[in-house]
């Protein structure tokens, strides 16, 4: 929260010509919509999020208009996640990293390099609400939200057609899965469909379990305690008791 009342919402650093100085710059939501807010040059020391207040007072600030296509990191109540958008809808989203927002970002960057951190749409400002509130327990299953599946096999949208049916609060099994894909053998395939899911937890690869309820694998920062934390905040029981998170 900025000293004038208005949240930055991230920041992000660019190099300037000076190797020993940095350039903030910082995309926050204020009364009128998401706004860009460029300092002049500061000191080198890393800060995240700053407070407007560290800024040199030559700093500008413009408001921004939302790009078709880009990427944004947003608060949730397990963390920074992060997700990127196109003109056909979602291209991925992006759970917390464990070594907090800048890995995150890193992870963006590593995964879109050709889109860069801007104000989100408002189909990605929707998205971005509907995961906010599904990681604090709401029951929607966020089946409104569009997803560009451009890049992903007619396979792995078959499998992720039947997680997002999945309601909050209840689980699968791979081998459950596999049997209404038509083939319960295919459960290994669901499996590794659910452990390449761009989408999660728009697409609910942690409502997929192993056999007997076993969390399984999940490649989240936090692996399978972050999956069981997910779970445990929309209330699921796959074995009767909820988690000790």
């Amino acid at each position: 929260m900025s000293d004038n009342g208005l949240p930055t919402f991230g920041a992000f650093e660019r190099m300037s010509g000076n190797a020993s100085k940095r350039r903030m710059k910082v995309w926050y939501f204020g009364v009128f919509g998401w706004y860009f807010f460029s300092s002049a040059e500061v000191g080198f020391a890393p800060v995240l999020a700053p407070r407007f207040s560290t800024l040199n007072h030559n700093a500008s600030m413009t408001a921004a208009s939302p790009s078709d296509s880009g990427f944004a990191l947003f608060p949730t109540a397990i963390g920074v996640c992060a997700l990127a958008w196109g003109p056909q809808g979602l291209v991925g989203v992006q759970l917390p990293e464990e070594r907090g927002e800048a890995a995150t970002r890193a992870r963006m960057h590593r995964r879109f390099p050709d889109l860069e951190e801007a104000p989100p749409t408002q189909r990605a400002q929707h998205a971005i609400a509907g995961v906010q509130a599904l990681l604090e327990g709401a029951t929607d299953d966020l089946c409104d939200i569009e997803l560009d599946m451009r890049g992903v096999s007619a396979f792995h949208q078959r499998v992720y057609a039947i997680a997002r049916r999945i309601p909050p609060g209840q689980t699968r099994t791979y081998g459950e899965v596999a049997e209404e894909l038509g083939d319960k053998g295919l459960s290994r395939a669901v499996g590794q469909a659910m452990g390449h899911n761009p989408f999660a937890p728009v697409v609910p690869c942690h409502r997929v379990l192993a056999a007997g309820n076993k969390p399984g694998g999940f490649s989240a920062g936090g692996g399978a305690l972050t999956k069981l934390r997910m779970l445990d905040i929309e209330g699921a029981t796959p074995n009767g008791t909820r988690s000790l998170f």
